[in-house]
């Protein structure tokens, strides 16, 4: 799976990426509502179990302009209650708030509607992490549930796709036109 913004490209991460990837899972900040850091270790063992599964699919996010690694994307039906699919993500403090997420992910859920041919999506992410709320939410994901997750509340979201989607006006605080290409 391959995709391109004007400023990220993503695509199924390989074992060239671990060295970048484990950054991710050993930054307190990213890991802030997902457990906590995880040793080195622990990630390598975890990225290196994760290529190539048919049960889940990690997404390298890298920017165009510098190649370097900035985020995850995460797609499975891991562990929510209705086997449907699940997307999560982890992007680098340092690209916080520049619409990269957003960009990223509003691609993800168009292919999701138009290639994947998928109804439904979830997304899962801790009630105190408000800006992933936030995120869901301008993503129009619909708040589903709360539950107890991981000793910690959840909060449980569902996107009911539709080929409307891609009618969205592009991210007002980028101002960039998105594009998709496969």
């Amino acid at each position: 799976m391959k995709f391109q913004t004007k400023r990220c490209k993503y695509e199924d991460l390989r074992y060239t990426d671990i060295d970048e990837a484990v950054k991710l899972f050993t930054n307190e900040k990213v890991r802030k509502f997902l457990g906590g850091p995880i040793s080195e270790e622990a990630a390598r063992a975890k990225l290196n179990s994760v290529i190539g599964s048919k049960d889940i699919c990690y997404c390298a996010v890298r920017l165009i302009e510098t190649n370097e690694l900035i985020g995850l994307i995460i797609f499975t039906t891991a562990h929510n209650e209705e086997r449907t699919e699940e997307l999560s993500y982890m992007f680098l403090p340092e690209y916080w708030g520049k619409g990269y997420a957003y960009e990223t992910l509003y691609l993800f859920i168009d292919y999701a509607i138009n290639i994947l041919d998928l109804h439904m999506l979830f997304a899962e992410t801790q009630s105190a992490n408000i800006r992933s709320c936030k995120l869901l939410e301008k993503l129009e994901f619909i708040y589903d549930h709360t539950l107890i997750r991981f000793g910690a509340e959840q909060k449980v979201y569902k996107h009911l796709l539709e080929e409307k989607y891609m009618e969205i006006e592009p991210d007002e605080e980028t101002d960039e036109e998105l594009t998709l290409q496969w």
